[in-house]
């Protein structure tokens, strides 16, 4: 079994989006001094948006060998890459943009029109294709160094929403989500093994941290 979260509680949205900025940052510059590569992903939300903020106005920031760090998305909004409703272009905006990442580490989620058409199966297949590339062998998910996620006023988590079938999945890293209760109704999202890193026993497993 995995150590019990170790919850903080932050009196204010600003307070918690520095405290987790600053404490993603020396989880980074661990990761490095053991590993060429650290793992992030991220999602999307105001508050996700805020940390990212954070992070940018942070001096430690540049403590951090931002060309390798390996930079994946925990979910995305099917729609085309040039819409504002995509994750990732708000994560550049906030941040990303502001950073000398190296493009081969940064993995998004394939958008819909291009390659993929409206096939957000075949989409979610080709993420979790890329993802299984990354991993260690005999596994399908890279260990994840930190994952930043929000929770929505419903619960849901990623595009994982209550009651929704994708919450109950356990034999795939990445699944399509094609009616979100919350629009844009089709959507590409890590699963809960997935964003845990993997549960299989023998894994490399840190103490998992959360805010509220």
């Amino acid at each position: 079994m995995g150590a019990a979260p170790e919850i903080v509680v932050e009196p204010t949205a600003a307070q918690l989006a520095d405290a987790v900025g600053a404490r993603l940052v020396a989880t980074l510059v661990s990761a490095q001094s053991v590993r060429p590569l650290a793992f992030l992903a991220v999602t999307g939300g105001g508050i996700l948006e805020q940390v990212l903020a954070a992070v940018r106005d942070l001096p430690a920031r540049d403590s951090v060998d931002w060309q390798r760090v390996s930079l994946w998305w925990g979910d995305e909004r099917f729609v085309p890459a040039h819409s504002d409703d995509r994750n990732d272009r708000a994560a550049f905006r906030v941040l990303f943009d502001a950073l000398p990442l190296d493009p081969a580490n940064v993995h998004r989620m394939p958008a819909a029109g291009a390659e993929f058409g409206d096939d957000v199966e075949a989409a979610a297949a080709a993420y979790a294709a890329a993802l299984a590339s990354a991993a260690d062998p005999g596994e399908d998910v890279p260990h994840f160094d930190a994952v930043l996620l929000g929770i929505g006023p419903d619960g849901h988590c990623a595009s994982l929403f209550p009651e929704q079938p994708g919450v109950y999945v356990d034999d795939a890293a990445v699944i399509a989500v094609p009616d979100s209760p919350k629009p844009p109704p089709t959507r590409i999202s890590l699963t809960f093994r997935a964003l845990d890193g993997s549960s299989r026993p023998g894994r490399r497993r840190r103490r998992p941290w959360r805010w509220r």
